[in-house]
């Protein structure tokens, strides 16, 4: 409360340090948080992989994950109900494919075409603000049946599912407020 932001005053102190690098890493929590907004100010770069059916690019979204209805939390971790469909093709992407996708994939900052992310091009990329997102989904140790799964359990409470949305999507949490009937 007597100083300047935490982020600002440690950027002031590698002013003069001529190789100084600065490393923000946190879980989003609200729009206007430090993590997001530092995110938001760089080029918001993406982790894009290739479908191992139609080797079409894409952004592994919760979306995507696909299980039966009427499933419980525990079921879905014991039997492995839960399955990734390609935003592309339709095809199911199981687990046993989850890390050949992801040793295949390439961090894509916004507004370039993941087509156009060349070798060449990411050689010569000089971005002065890289910034990073991604989420649960990419994690190798994670099947899409843990993620379901967790999704079950927080869904139906308030305070779990702010921490499936920060800690699991990796999005900020927005508070939705209903206006009243006039």
């Amino acid at each position: 409360g007597h100083e300047a932001a935490p982020l600002d005053l440690a950027k002031e102190r590698q002013r003069t340090c001529w190789n100084s690098i600065a490393y923000v890493t946190t879980t989003p929590t609200t729009r206007d948080a430090t993590g997001w907004t530092e995110y938001q100010d760089g080029d918001r770069r993406r982790y894009f992989v290739p479908c191992p059916i139609c080797n079409a690019w894409q952004l592994l979204q919760w979306g995507q994950v696909k299980y039966p209805k009427g499933v419980d939390a525990r079921t879905m971790r014991r039997e492995h109900c839960a399955t990734y469909e390609c935003a592309h093709c339709g095809e199911s992407i199981p687990d046993a494919a989850k890390r050949d996708v992801l040793a295949r994939g390439v961090w894509v900052p916004a507004g370039v075409d993941v087509a156009d992310w060349t070798p060449a091009a990411r050689d010569a990329d000089r971005a002065d603000h890289r910034s990073y997102h991604i989420n649960a989904a990419y994690s190798p140790w994670l099947t899409w049946s843990d993620l379901a799964a967790q999704w079950l359990i927080a869904k139906d409470r308030p305070e779990r599912l702010q921490n499936w949305v920060n800690s699991w999507l990796a999005e900020p949490w927005e508070d939705k407020i209903e206006a009243p009937a006039e």
